[in-house]
């Protein structure tokens, strides 16, 4: 997939058409968040969540684009990412000690391998650390959620006792 969307990049940005990109890494906001996932049942930590991963929360994403739209520079890739990589087991430990969530499903590697579709694996293993602090720069962006935590406390904010209800 990654490759795939490189191309689309790349023919996109060699166009006569003015572009530019924004990357964004795993978007999440409310009616699409962890707390979504834990709920139901499509949390999977494998080989104990040591992947590091990336986020951007939806509001943080819209307001990169459209910095990026007036004050961005044609022919540039911006990455979309908060300010905080953090391994997959760390987020989730905090939706369980902070919100009283259930606790995610821990799975081997080996049965991952026999379980899950090879590219979904693939995403869930991939560990990269996203440092998209040029692209705030170069666009004058501060983000209204740096890191999960931030942006899990304003979904709560906003979802709380729905969410609470649904934890069975």
């Amino acid at each position: 997939r990654g490759a795939a969307r490189l191309e689309i990049e790349q023919r996109l940005l060699a166009s006569d058409c003015p572009a530019m990109v924004v990357r964004p890494s795993g978007i999440y906001g409310r009616t699409r968040s962890q707390f979504d996932r834990l709920l139901k049942g499509r949390v999977r930590l494998v080989a104990g969540g040591a992947s590091l991963t990336n986020r951007i929360h939806v509001r943080d994403l819209a307001m990169i684009i459209d910095a990026a739209i007036h004050r961005g520079t044609p022919g540039e890739t911006y990455l979309a990412s908060d300010e905080s990589p953090s391994r997959q087991v760390d987020v989730f430990e905090h939706l369980v000690s902070t919100y009283d969530m259930p606790p995610p499903k821990h799975i081997s590697l080996d049965e991952a391998r026999i379980r899950m579709n090879a590219n979904v694996l693939a995403m869930v293993m991939g560990s990269k650390y996203i440092d998209a602090s040029w692209t705030r720069e170069a666009l004058g962006v501060t983000l209204r959620f740096p890191d999960y935590i931030s942006g899990l406390a304003e979904i709560w904010r906003h979802d709380g006792p729905e969410l609470a209800a649904l934890v069975t």
